[in-house]
């Protein structure tokens, strides 16, 4: 459960409540910022000027600093290394202090970001969101190479956002950006600026949300026992059209060429919390004051991106549907011709998030060091989805694989998923908050006896043909370079070679002959085939055969390894669960633990819970609840249940219907 405070769940199961929304859409490319590089004129000891373009805005902590350090419980040590930062924000921060009226000297302190070519449509700072802080005078200078594009002169900003509209410019190539601040809002104080790019970035509040619907799901149904390893989530989403901003033919708009597929959309939920609250922002709970004072707390929803976008010209919204990270992951194909000897799932789980990193510069990962504990003699991980790979990983040791609420994912050992369930207090439902509770039986989930069969690799001793060329064809001193695929695969230690060359014999002085002298001159070899140049190294046209021998991988010396429990077959019969093979899963150790996993969660029968209630968007997935199942005749009988799916509807008021699994 996301950490919020009691004002907020005071306000999540008050009888009249007053339940917000909030999105932030990006509407330019979602990986461009990546791209940019950030450096500073004026660096503390402790700053991370790359943070100014990751479209974080909220600094979570007033950072402890030698200018400012009030001994009242307020202030927070600042991020000391980068696995720090990644789930802190900062962003830059100076050294030199402002004089006592705010105003800094010669030289100012100047940011500078590099990017790659792109229009420049709005210009955005944002200062520290802790200690309400900001620059008041400053210069914004646009380049393309050494060229100045435009000058934006700010004196006397108030704000702790500032944005300016630049499209009227025609700014289509820049590829540098300056920001020089020359008076800061707290006298003798640093810089700290958290946001400082280009992109097209809005917030939306109140009546601009028509509607917001958010499923987590963690488990997969494929006909067989939901084993929960990895899920996707989905947001649903519906804004207020009435002004036709988002038609896509409506030039006069900024965003008529952006209404894309694949825009960030970041989303939050919350409460108007009471009057009188002193909550403040904290982690990922957001805390934010409206125009007339009203404070409201928020918590994340997660990050998505957005499929296409639905804007009928006789209604009065634009809608899409989005899906988090896994959905990419999904949609993007991992191609490794490597064979992984001796590796750990950690170690194979790294391979494939840092092939993803290539496509999605802006993802971050974090794999739990249980995965450690789990090797492999031979992997050989064949092409397929980013996602099926990360299934077939985390499903080798029981894990999960998800996207946090933060957006980032997340591969977790067995051991961290429930100690993580274990560790929260259950989260307690009345019977007043809840308006349908249905708990139906999952009979047809239960498995009281589990096969899972080994999947071993072993590598042939002898090498043996694996391709075969037909004949190829070679005009004197030509090359030729082929994509060669094997019969078998996967295969190692594999070489080359020119079996059969032949060619039409000239005579030459002193009745010598001679042939065409055909030979394999360059080889790269994959698990799956080969890149093979084969060169004509005579000036006589020949002929020739490439074979390419190799060692195969094969299954060899299955197992079958059962877990099986005898009082749950004496109540319930046999029931028997056979666990699809896994190539990953190669020893008889990785086996057994997979079916203990199993029978331990499907023997018994279970009654789960369903309910439509009013719902606290603070619950995550396998949050723990408790919920009563029978409250009559004297009898007051709860059960707890871990959350496996949330299906929360905004429309101004707020509801959701979750499912949840019985803690036996």
């Amino acid at each position: 459960m996301i950490t919020t405070s009691a004002d907020f769940l005071a306000a999540a199961r008050a009888t009249i409540r007053k339940p917000k929304a909030k999105l932030q859409i990006c509407w330019t490319d979602p990986y461009i910022e990546t791209a940019i590089s950030a450096s500073a004129n004026d660096d503390n000891r402790i700053s991370y000027p790359n943070q100014v373009a990751d479209l974080i805005e909220t600094v979570p902590y007033k950072y402890a600093h030698f200018v400012n350090f009030p001994l009242d419980g307020t202030i927070h040590p600042a991020p000391g290394t980068a696995a720090d930062a990644r789930s802190y924000q900062m962003g830059w921060w100076g050294n030199t202090q402002a004089d006592a009226s705010g105003v800094f000297s010669a030289p100012y302190p100047t940011l500078t970001l590099l990017f790659a070519s792109r229009p420049v449509y709005t210009l955005r700072v944002v200062g520290d969101s802790a200690y309400n802080e900001y620059p008041v005078d400053f210069n914004v200078y646009i380049y393309e190479g050494p060229v100045l594009l435009a000058t934006v002169n700010v004196t006397g900003n108030d704000s702790l956002t500032w944005t300016y509209d630049v499209s009227a410019s025609g700014i289509t190539d820049a590829n540098k950006m300056i920001l020089e601040i020359t008076k800061w809002s707290a006298a003798n104080e640093i810089v700290k600026v958290s946001e400082f790019y280009t992109s097209i970035i809005e917030d939306y509040y109140g009546d601009d949300i028509i509607s917001l619907n958010l499923l987590e799901e963690m488990e997969i149904r494929d006909g067989s026992l939901p084993i929960g390893n990895i899920s996707a989530n989905e947001l649903d989403i519906r804004l207020q059209n009435l002004e036709d901003k988002f038609f896509p033919g409506n030039t006069a708009n900024q965003l008529h060429a952006l209404i894309k597929n694949n825009r960030r959309v970041t989303a939050w939920l919350g409460f108007v919390l009471p009057d009188g609250s002193a909550d403040v922002s904290s982690g990922d709970y957001l805390v934010e004051t409206d125009a007339d004072g009203t404070k409201i707390g928020y918590v994340p929803l997660g990050v998505f991106w957005s499929g296409d976008w639905d804007v009928p010209e006789s209604g009065t919204y634009a809608a899409t549907s989005c899906r988090d990270r896994m959905e990419q992951l999904r949609k993007r194909t991992f191609s490794s011709g490597t064979v992984y000897e001796n590796y750990t799932l950690y170690a194979l789980a790294e391979v494939v998030m840092e092939a993803a990193k290539v496509e999605m510069p802006d993802l971050e990962y974090s794999i739990d060091t249980e995965l450690q504990d789990y090797s492999v003699r031979y992997a050989y991980l064949s092409e397929k989805s980013y996602m099926e790979t990360l299934r077939d990983i985390v499903g080798a040791c029981m894990g999960q694989a998800y996207c946090d609420r933060s957006g980032v994912v997340q591969i977790i050992g067995p051991s961290m998923a429930s100690e993580q369930a274990a560790a929260e207090s259950a989260y307690k439902i009345t019977r007043d908050e809840y308006f349908t509770k249905d708990q139906p039986a999952k009979s047809e989930e239960l498995a009281n006896f589990i096969e899972v069969t080994t999947q071993p690799l072993l590598l042939s001793t002898v090498p043996e043909e694996v391709y075969s060329s037909e004949e190829i064809s070679l005009e004197g001193g030509e090359s030729k370079t082929f994509t060669c695929k094997y019969t078998d695969a996967p295969v190692m230690q594999a070489s080359a070679s020119i079996t059969e060359s032949s060619s039409e014999e000239i005579s030459l002085e002193g009745g010598e002959s001679s042939g065409a002298n055909i030979t394999v001159s360059a080889a790269t070899y994959y698990a799956w085939g080969a890149e093979v140049t084969v060169t004509n190294n005579s000036l006589i046209a020949g002929t020739c055969i490439l074979v390419i021998e190799a060692k195969k991988l094969t299954v060899e010396g299955e197992e079958v390894i059962t877990s099986q429990d005898q009082d749950s077959i004496n109540k319930n019969g046999l029931l028997k669960y056979t666990f699809p093979n896994n190539h990953l899963v190669q020893s008889r150790s990785m086996a057994q633990s997979i079916a203990d996993a199993l029978l331990a969660a499907y023997k018994t029968p279970r009654k789960d819970v369903s309910l439509d209630w009013i719902c606290n968007p603070a619950l995550e997935l396998t949050d723990p609840i408790e919920v009563p199942e029978y409250q009559k005749n004297g009898i007051d009988q709860k059960g707890t249940f871990y959350i496996t799916k949330n299906s929360l509807q905004f429309t101004g008021s707020l509801r959701a219907k979750t499912d949840g699994r019985k803690v036996s």
